[in-house]
């Protein structure tokens, strides 16, 4: 099985080899790894004992950013070097100054694994979420570099599992020190396969966003446009949700739309513009927004998380296409979240629906009979208090991991 993992692993570089040829993001998946041993014994050289970070694009660093963080509060002295396996991770990294390196991974051949690892001289190595690589385990465990895995989601279906590699994949999870798991589902998954080193520490997404809904920002643009009126915010959306809108605010009543969409080009917002303009709609950039105008578009990126805070409720797009988008940063500012049929990708989907402060639509109508049952101000408070008993359960993850790093790093 070995030589099966690491011919594959070869056949992926020539396939990235061969994508390059045309594919911008191969192209530079290449060119960050030129020379990559120069860079990483530099980095070893001036940064030894460090706390390595590994993840695989930016929605796993986002994971892993509360951690580095606190240690970086609790452990000034001490180095951090971060590395990515994506160039989408490595390019759009935004907290450099909170760090002391940032690297690309090399590819997972043994060769790569033991010279990087060797070069590199950390203390520690945390793996963001499920970043499982068989040779750079095997290095690090030959080298005596503890691991810890986190925080990490597991399902039955995955490969590590399976009738055929399954007990290959184990024996690398076995030479992990810790692994910390976000629900009781992966731990269950673990426990199962005789994985004792396993323990549920939560979501540092939860963490991360609750740091966000205490940042400053001025809400009183939103809220006169809002003008004491239900509002929903419609996140990530796609024209499925878009179209729901569009059928939702036919009806008569006092409703409020902001459309953060997916896609913020110009096309696409001209587009939204459009389809909108018998409802009256401003962009977020516009010098003055009309308070008669039903919609909002946010026409700008990274304002989301923060614009959530003045709705009463939450769509996140994606649940009609590929998988919901995530629903965390609404569910930590207290909104009841409704999304489409597709939402198996995520934990908290389901955990919503069964706790009842997440709701799954399929039409239109489904929206319009919830927006009317939400406007009942005593179900909507009541809907609140539980989401917050499930926020409060879900943070804390990043003290958890913290602490279990400890353990490993004197």
């Amino acid at each position: 099985m070995r030589l099966l993992y690491n011919l594959g692993v070869h056949l992926y570089g020539l396939l990235i080899r061969l994508a390059s040829l045309k594919n911008t993001k191969a192209q530079k998946w290449l060119k960050g790894r030129k020379n990559w041993q120069l860079k990483v014994a530099q980095v070893g050289h001036e940064h030894p004992q460090s706390l390595w970070v590994h993840a695989a694009s930016l929605g796993e660093i986002e994971q892993g950013l509360p951690i580095i963080q606190e240690w970086k509060k609790q452990h000034p002295s001490q180095k951090i070097v971060v590395s990515f396996f994506s160039p989408s991770g490595y390019e759009n990294f935004q907290y450099q100054d909170q760090v002391d390196e940032v690297l690309y991974l090399p590819l997972d051949t043994p060769q790569n694994a033991f010279k990087f690892v060797k070069l590199l001289k950390p203390k520690i190595a945390l793996f963001i979420k499920y970043e499982i690589w068989v040779n750079y385990f095997e290095a690090l465990a030959n080298s005596q570099i503890p691991m810890v895995l986190a925080p990490a989601v597991f399902r039955p279906s995955q490969i590590y599992f399976s009738s055929w590699s399954g007990s290959f994949f184990i024996r690398s999870l076995q030479q992990i020190k810790a692994i910390l798991v976000q629900d009781i589902s992966s731990l269950e998954v673990l426990k199962k396969k005789g994985l004792s080193n396993t323990e549920i520490c939560g979501d540092t997404r939860f963490d991360r966003v609750l740091q966000l809904t205490h940042s400053p920002f001025d809400t009183s643009r939103l809220e006169e446009f809002i003008n004491q009126q239900f509002c929903l915010v419609a996140g990530s959306s796609w024209p499925k949700e878009e179209a729901m809108l569009e059928e939702l605010l036919k009806s008569p009543g006092n409703l409020k739309v902001i459309i953060a969409p997916h896609l913020v080009d110009q096309d696409n917002i001209e587009r939204l513009s459009q389809n909108f303009d018998s409802f009256g709609v401003s962009l977020y950039t516009d010098e003055h927004w009309h308070k008669q105008n039903k919609v909002l578009i946010i026409n700008t990126m990274g304002d989301l998380n923060k614009i959530y805070r003045v709705g009463s409720m939450a769509l996140v797009g994606g649940g009609f296409g590929e998988s919901v988008h995530s629903t965390v940063e609404p569910l930590c500012y207290g909104l009841p979240v409704c999304f489409g049929p597709n939402h198996k990708r995520f934990i908290e989907p389901s955990e919503m629906l069964k706790r009842k402060i997440g709701f799954e639509i399929k039409s239109s109508n489904d929206l319009k009979t919830l927006i009317a049952s939400l406007q009942d101000k005593s179900k909507l408070q009541e809907i609140r208090e539980k989401i917050d008993g499930y926020v409060s359960e879900k943070s804390g993850a990043t003290q958890i991991i913290l602490d279990k790093l400890k353990t490993f790093y004197p």
